[in-house]
């Protein structure tokens, strides 16, 4: 009996976080944050908008060079090809390796965005994700949807063009090309040393040229089934 009690309390909490990660908020507006204050980024996140967070320098500087020269032969595994490093570096057409989490580690890049994930998470904190982005020439990403209770990306060198679409326009945007969609977008451009927070169910795709992009995922401990299963 006691262990159905519990069963049944773990389902009403597991069904209350994943409603309240799916909801959102029709009006609302990027929020801009000058420092890393966990405090302010708690208040920040409950309003369910897009943060740009700037002042947030990494501990160590990358860029492609310094990504060659302390690789050489290094063999990047992307989708279940082996793909020299060096060759996406060299690259005059457009390559990309996108959020790689083994590359990140390799190059140490995970162990300084480690250090921002940790001022985003809380005790329910779970299945954290840190990857990286090479990008050489002109990318662009495919329209996608934020599912993870967080979603940071972080500038580590270059700039991005990101366009993010708030859930009430799911409709307007419906089997429509990027440059269909961008009239319903906030447009935000990233620089070394930014961040943009991504809220749940918000669209994004971004447009690059000669970019490195860390991102940080996360759910919590009651979310992380229904996120795994959508």
């Amino acid at each position: 009996m006691i262990f159905y009690i519990i069963l049944i309390c773990f389902l009403i909490i597991h069904i209350k976080f994943s409603y309240d990660l799916v909801q959102f908020n029709p009006q609302a507006k990027v929020i801009q944050l000058q420092s890393l204050n966990p405090i302010t980024i708690s208040q920040s996140i409950q309003q369910k908008s897009p943060i740009i967070i700037y002042n947030t320098p990494l501990q160590k500087s990358y860029d492609f060079l310094s990504i060659s020269k302390s690789n050489p032969g290094y063999i990047i595994q992307d989708n279940h090809k082996q793909v020299l490093l060096q060759s996406i570096i060299d690259s005059n057409t457009p390559a990309h390796t996108y959020q790689n989490k083994q590359l990140s580690n390799d190059i140490f890049l995970t162990q300084d965005l480690q250090i921002i994930s940790d001022q985003f998470k809380h005790n329910l904190s779970f299945n954290e994700s840190i990857s990286i982005s090479l990008m050489k020439h002109f990318n662009s990403l495919p329209l996608s949807k934020v599912t993870n209770d967080l979603y940071i990306f972080y500038q580590v060198y270059g700039n991005t063009t990101f366009y993010l679409i708030n859930p009430k326009h799911k409709l307007d945007i419906q089997n429509k090309s990027n440059s269909q969609i961008k009239k319903w977008a906030h447009k935000i451009n990233l620089s070394k040393g930014l961040m943009l927070v991504i809220p749940p169910e918000w669209y994004y795709f971004f447009e690059t040229d000669n970019s490195i992009l860390g991102t940080i995922s996360c759910d919590s401990y009651f979310t992380y089934l229904f996120n795994l299963i959508r």
